[in-house]
């Protein structure tokens, strides 16, 4: 199976590498799959075309979302959005 993981620089990207090994894996950091960028994102997928997205990728640092929620919005939520519109 073809797999594109998002957010292979990661704790849970690095650990999804490893369990699966054996499947034709492309991990890919924020900057080379910016899921906030639907196009950037449309490209990229595309450019691969896996079987497979799985978002290991997530905007953890609470205290800066409670002063600054776009980039917190943007990672969590327009970007999950923007892969499933990924065909």
């Amino acid at each position: 199976m073809k797999i594109v993981i998002r957010g292979a620089n990661g704790q849970l990207g690095r650990a999804l590498q490893a369990s699966l090994d054996g499947h034709r894996l492309t991990a890919l950091a924020r900057t080379q799959l910016d899921i906030t960028d639907l196009e950037n994102a449309r490209q990229a997928i595309n450019t691969v075309k896996p079987d497979l997205v799985i978002n290991a990728a997530e905007f953890n640092e609470v205290d800066l979302a409670e002063s600054d929620p776009d980039p917190a919005f943007k990672q969590n939520a327009l970007g999950p959005r923007n892969l499933s519109l990924i065909h």
